[in-house]
């Protein structure tokens, strides 16, 4: 993403959302989400009532997990 960024940057197009995707990248692997690899992940999601628990998963762990630390 950071890379992303900088070629963004250099085009005078604006970078800062690529950052800020490094950020959430930085986060999520500071938590138990860290643990499955994407393709584990998409292999589970493939219903609606999956991905509407994973999305309230998702946000539950990030917000009970200690990150702090590390921001």
């Amino acid at each position: 993403m950071e890379e992303i960024a900088e070629t963004f940057k250099e085009l005078s197009l604006t970078e800062s959302s690529f950052y800020r995707a490094a950020d959430v990248y930085r986060l999520v692997k500071e938590t138990s989400l860290d643990k499955k690899t994407p393709e584990e992940w998409a292999d589970e999601a493939s219903t609606e009532q999956f991905r509407e628990r994973y999305l309230r998963d998702i946000i539950s762990i990030i917000s009970q997990e200690d990150i702090s630390n590390n921001l």
